[in-house]
């Protein structure tokens, strides 16, 4: 707390901001009196505000300072240098909350002595993160705006020299400031007046938990709009705007508006895979199962919304035993055949990622039967289909998912009779998955792709 000082004083930017959050239209017209009429007790205790000390921190006020960039197409927090944490709920606003940056990408942004003189700071007490100057960054993605808040004019500062370091066209609207209010008169207008004051009511959406009601019609139908669009982009399925319009009330073109800053977000974060230019030969993109049929990929074998037909019957279970050697029979017991491959991926994996790695194996196998196929194509065709849930999930590159399919396949899938390897693989090649698979009678016999 030596930190934090107090300083009686008043500022002429209070009653700017306050007039433009109350009533622009009646300034607009002149009409003063009126104005004055209406807010009357809340000029009034802007006026006993300013008699109050204010809070001071590292020697700048503490106030809520607020800034908008608007016509915002295409941003990513990604793009920013330092460290974030983002955060969505139930909205069609993104938090993005500043937690510092490294030495390294300060001087990548040039000599900003004269800032950190200007505020009688060093480098380091300009880029701390901390709870007193609070730099959050809000992506409306509805509105195609950005909103900058701190609680200092410094920390307003920081976020506007990392957004124009990688958007520098963002420039001419960073350093306008929307609304600078002390911290005692803005406390008082959030809990007395019926002000909208953006930073309380954004943060609002965000404080709520995620079961809790949202009254606002429009929201809850983005909200839901927001979610099929994310589906659609982690299965690789095609949009039918037209439906989404009529279902949701919105027009086509805000749809696709929508639609391309998710994909501009994600696949900045998370970029499409594709196969490397030398590894062409692994390609198997004829083999890509419909749009259709990728959004049961995340179900499991004995689930309606499986893409298979799945048998666990006696003849099935008999004929697993007997190509297994009764090797596994005290795993699974007395539970269905289903549920315990469905627990070797999720073992191997994770609990989430687990469906979208078997149900693709499995539809490969099915759909080369009677060939055989390379481990590193297969892991391929799950990178295309899903690896913008697979590799954040796992935490993963891509030729370390790789080399970890490939051994599980050898470790496990093998050895329960789902698949079958012509010659034992070298050493190089189970890392690599450059040695081929085939389904086996088990496989043929217990699963059948739904037509």
């Amino acid at each position: 707390m030596a930190d934090i000082q107090t300083l009686p004083y008043f500022e002429i930017e209070d009653v700017l901001s306050f007039i433009a959050l109350a009533d622009t239209e009646k300034i607009s017209k002149g009409d003063l009196s009126t104005f004055l009429l209406h807010y009357f007790p809340h000029m009034l205790t802007l006026k006993v505000c300013s008699t109050f000390e204010p809070i001071m921190y590292k020697g700048e006020y503490l106030k809520y300072y607020w800034s908008s960039i608007k016509n915002v197409t295409s941003f990513s927090i990604n793009s920013l240098k330092g460290e974030w944490k983002s955060k969505t709920n139930n909205t069609y606003f993104i938090r993005h909350t500043y937690k510092g940056v490294d030495k390294k990408e300060i001087a990548a942004l040039g000599d900003l002595e004269d800032t950190y003189h200007y505020y009688s700071k060093t480098e380091k007490e300009f880029w701390r993160a901390n709870d007193k100057r609070k730099a959050l960054i809000y992506h409306d993605l509805k509105n195609k705006t950005l909103y900058l808040s701190a609680s200092t004019e410094s920390g307003l500062d920081l976020l506007g020299f990392l957004i124009s370091d990688a958007y520098p066209h963002f420039a001419d609207e960073l350093w306008d400031i929307d609304f600078e209010i002390a911290k005692p008169f803005g406390d008082y207008l959030a809990e007395n007046s019926p002000l909208f004051l953006p930073w309380v009511e954004i943060e609002k959406l965000f404080k709520a938990r995620s079961d809790d009601k949202i009254e606002n019609e429009e929201l809850i139908l983005l909200n839901k709009l927001l979610k099929e669009l994310n589906d659609a982009y982690k299965l690789g399925k095609e949009v039918d705007l037209k439906r989404l319009s009529e279902k949701y009330g919105i027009d086509e073109k805000e749809i696709i508006s929508i639609q391309e800053q998710l994909d501009s977000i994600t696949n900045e974060k998370f970029p499409p895979f594709k196969i490397p230019a030398e590894d062409q030969i692994y390609q198997i993109g004829y083999r890509t199962p419909p749009p259709a049929l990728l959004t049961t990929f995340e179900s499991t074998l004995d689930d309606e919304s499986s893409p298979f037909i799945f048998y666990d019957n006696h003849e099935i279970r008999y004929l697993y035993l007997t190509l297994t050697n009764h090797s596994f029979i005290t795993d699974f017991g007395s539970d269905d055949l289903g549920n315990y491959f469905l627990s070797l991926f999720e073992k191997a994996f994770s609990h989430h990622s687990a469906p979208y790695i078997m149900n693709t194996l499995f539809y490969l196998l099915l759909e080369s039967k009677g060939e055989l196929i390379y481990v590193r194509s297969i892991a391929y065709e799950m990178l295309k289909l899903f690896g913008n849930v697979l590799l954040p999930e796992l935490k993963m590159e891509a030729e370390t998912f790789i080399e970890k399919l490939s051994r599980f396949l050898l470790k496990h899938i093998c050895p329960n009779a789902l698949s079958e390897i012509t010659k034992r693989p070298s050493i190089g090649e189970a890392k690599k998955g450059t040695y081929k698979i085939q389904g086996t009678q088990l496989l043929y016999q217990m699963i059948e792709l739904k037509q």
